[in-house]
């Protein structure tokens, strides 16, 4: 069968090359209209939990997304009010920046709060009293800045914080609904963007212009928080897609052209890895799938499995060549003899990849049916494109024979020699490098903290630093519960009991500890008007009413105006934590969070505040939902893995016949990614998104070379050869391909490390070094398993 479509490829070489010409240009337009999905949402499965939350936080109060514009200010507290008023002037800008539909911050406190003392001023014949938050003897301004404290700033410190609700990029923003600030009307609500998160990505830049113009001595501003997180990331992504797929084909060209010093097979392995790109951008499109948070690696991987399959081609090409057969023969030979091991190669790394979609982890699942379609393109590429390029004119037709050719066969020769009288000692290996991998990877913790997900160096890891140093905490979550149609003191006071019961929670793990370190909701801001002689005397009706035409900013966010479909309002308590705490020390808070409200609403004194049996409250926020994606992803490296394994098992024995050497091939591939997840164990390296694709993606990678080594080794044990010289013909023969195919992967995955994006940055090194594992692997520990025992 190989060898009849062998002949029809070589015979119609150029109708074939002409098909895959207009394949390309027909997918061209169609692969531009390829978009990067910005929600954070779509990184769960649909229905998901968490995800329904969110959206629930967003229907109730308009919106949850809040980015922090922070800065240093020397004379924030000094007792003229200029720290104060130049606060008002950087709010105003803030809230001027479109897709920002309201900001809440000390300025706004301090207009409320001189509002409210003007009646009283006229009474006073004290003379003038300093600004409200500024005077200590103020009760009701040194009452209200405690409820802020934490949020918006912290006592004597220099840094405060403008909190900007940033409007949903799927909806039109009212500037007269559910906002923050009245300071937010000036400005229209911009029409939504097509392309999700656009809008976002210009009220984030728009928004450190502004923090980088700040008014002396106002220094060190910075926009910070889970939307710029996300944003960050994103822009990284967009960055590294062509970047390093820019790079990974330049450190591959050298290869090739160091290796082979031909221009036309250098060209064509790009040639098939840009065919397979387009056609699977297409693809992408027509099913209506977006790029995602990991995508940035799809053109680098790709272009590493188009070169490193084009390589065991160029060289039984070039082979054939060198033994006197003519290019059309060559090529006939060539096609004959791998059509099947690089079918069967191209149809594993999809396997491999296509494991990665039963993660619960969006963008991983992404991923893997990105790359699952991409290497069935480069076997398509194979066919199509390799066979008119190569016999297309008569420049530069042939390949050279590889500098170091003689000295890998004779290299690859004396291991073989040396670890077949040594099998036992080399089992005995084998058996304390699994024990040694197996035990490391029980000790893989997770890491939660996503700004390492950014270099140090990075301006939101700074923010996130100033944020924990000086705000209390960059973690950032919320409770919803619910509340009767009309507020009663009794439904406050208790809202004030579980917040009392919240503030004093704290999980100890080890040798850490964590707490919240703010707790704010309404009621913090009723009881601290009661500290107003004219306001303590007012129904509690009257104070909430009189807080929402004051603050529609504080009420908005944390009392939803209206009942929804359930017949209920919401109540919002804001909580606040460290961001930088271990994943165990962070799920446990969040849990015992969630215990505490759900035995408080179940008490006989909450739920006698209702008609009829409240919902459940719910808890949200990016805070949250980051949390448990990251907390997914070591539950996802082994079931990916495990899925990898079976599927992987499965194509190799169908490609060999044999379940013998479908498992001994699994061995040597396996092993590498357990070994490089058992150090990371054992060094208390934590697994963040980029490790936690490695042990499939490697596993379908480096079983490649295996497909090649056991087929041609069965080849010639059909052709007659004895088991040994069989054994040794593969060794040497695909030994070389596999070493060099090797070599261009390592390239490509090396172009990696150069992205911004710290789990691409992973992802690339682990690549390299279990692609190194799964060559050493293939070249010793499979010839071990499978050679004769005589």
């Amino acid at each position: 069968m190989s060898e009849r479509i062998a002949k029809l490829l070589v015979q119609f070489h150029l109708p074939i090359l002409l098909l895959a010409l207009i394949f390309a240009l027909l997918s061209w337009p169609i692969s531009r209209q390829l978009q990067l999905d910005w929600k954070v949402d779509g990184m769960f499965p649909p229905g998901h939990p968490l995800v329904t939350s969110y959206y629930q936080l967003q229907e109730r109060f308009g919106g949850n997304q809040v980015a922090l514009a922070v800065y240093r200010d020397p004379e924030l507290w000094d007792k003229s009010g200029a720290g104060l008023e130049r606060l008002a002037a950087i709010s105003d800008r803030v809230s001027s920046v479109p897709g920002v539909s309201a900001v809440l911050s000390l300025a706004e406190l301090h207009e409320i709060l001189e509002t409210l003392r003007g009646p009283l001023q006229l009474l006073n014949i004290g003379g003038p009293r300093l600004p409200p938050l500024l005077d200590p003897d103020d009760e009701l301004a040194q009452a209200f800045a405690e409820v802020f404290a934490g949020y918006t700033h912290q006592p004597n410190s220099e840094y405060v914080a403008i909190a900007c609700l940033l409007a949903p990029p799927d909806t039109l923003e009212e500037s007269s609904t559910q906002g923050w600030s009245s300071r937010s009307a000036p400005h229209a609500p911009a029409a939504v963007d097509s392309k999700a998160g656009m809008q976002h990505q210009q009220t984030i830049e728009s928004l450190r212009a502004v923090m980088l113009d700040l008014p002396s001595p106002a220094s060190e501003g910075l926009v910070t928080g889970e939307p710029v997180l996300v944003h960050d990331g994103f822009q990284m992504v967009q960055r590294d897609g062509w970047r390093l797929g820019v790079i990974s084909s330049l450190l591959l060209l050298v290869v090739l052209l160091v290796c082979f010093r031909s221009l036309r097979w250098t060209l064509i392995p790009i040639v098939v890895v840009h065919w397979s790109l387009l056609s699977t951008q297409a693809i992408l499109v027509l099913l209506g799938l977006n790029l995602t948070m990991v995508s940035s690696t799809l053109t680098a991987i790709v272009t590493v499995i188009g070169v490193a399959t084009s390589v065991h081609l160029l060289l039984k090409f070039q082979q054939s060549r060198r033994s006197g057969a003519t290019r059309p023969e060559a090529l006939t030979a060539t096609y004959a003899t791998l059509l099947a091991p690089v079918a069967w190669a191209c149809i594993t790394d999809a396997v491999g990849f296509a494991s990665l979609m039963t993660a619960d982890v969006g963008p991983v699942r992404d991923f893997g049916l990105m790359m699952a379609i991409g290497s069935l393109m480069v076997l398509v590429a194979i066919v199509l494109v390799v066979p008119g390029l190569a016999l297309l004119g008569r420049w530069d037709t042939d390949p050279h024979t590889p500098k170091l050719d003689l000295w890998v066969r004779l290299m690859l020769r004396r291991i073989l020699e040396w670890i077949l009288p040594h099998r036992r000692v080399g089992i005995g290996i084998l058996l304390a490098i699994t024990a040694f991998g197996l035990f490391g990877s029980l000790r893989m913790r997770v890491e939660t903290d996503f700004t390492k997900n950014f270099q140090a160096s990075s301006p939101i890891v700074q923010g996130y630093e100033v944020i924990e140093r000086e705000l209390g905490g960059a973690g950032v979550w919320d409770l919803m519960l619910p509340a009767p149609r009309g507020i009663s003191n009794e439904y406050i006071a208790q809202i004030d009991a579980l917040e009392q019961e919240l503030r004093a929670l704290r999980v100890d793990r080890q040798e850490e500890s964590l707490a919240l370190t703010k707790v704010l909701s309404i009621a913090d801001a009723d009881l601290a008007s009661l500290s107003g002689a004219l306001l303590k005397n007012l129904p509690i009706s009257a104070r909430l009413e009189g807080m929402r035409r004051a603050m529609p900013e504080f009420t908005g966010a944390l009392l939803s105006p209206l009942p929804d479909a359930s017949g209920h309002r919401w109540l919002r308590i804001m909580l606040r934590s460290r961001e930088r705490a271990s994943a165990a020390a962070k799920d446990e808070l969040i849990h015992a969070v969630s215990r505490k409200v759900r035995d408080f609403t179940h008490r006989p004194a909450w739920l006698e505040l209702f008609d009829a049996p409240p919902p459940e409250s719910v808890v949200a926020g990016y805070h949250v939902m980051l949390g448990a994606l990251v907390s997914s992803l070591l539950q996802d490296q082994w079931t990916c893995f495990l899925y990898a394994t079976l599927g992987i098992f499965a194509v190799m024995t169908l490609a060999t016949r044999s379940l013998g050497l479908a498992l001994a091939a699994m061995v040597p591939n396996a092993l590498p990614a357990l070994l490089v997840l058992g150090t990371m164990g054992w060094l208390g390296m934590p697994v963040n998104m980029g490790a936690a694709m490695i042990a499939a993606v490697s596993l379908g990678l480096s079983v490649d070379s295996s497909i090649h080594y056991l087929l041609h080794y069965r080849r010639r044990l059909r052709a007659g050869d004895r088991p040994l010289k069989a054994l040794r013909s593969a060794q040497e023969n695909v030994g070389l391909a596999a070493v060099l195919a090797t070599l261009a992967l390592i390239a490509g995955f090396v172009s990696l490390t150069t992205s911004e994006f710290v789990p691409t940055v992973v992802f690339g090194t682990l690549a390299s070094l279990t692609m190194l594992g799964g060559l050493l692997g293939n070249l010793v520990v499979l010839p071990i398993l499978i050679s004769p025992r005589s």
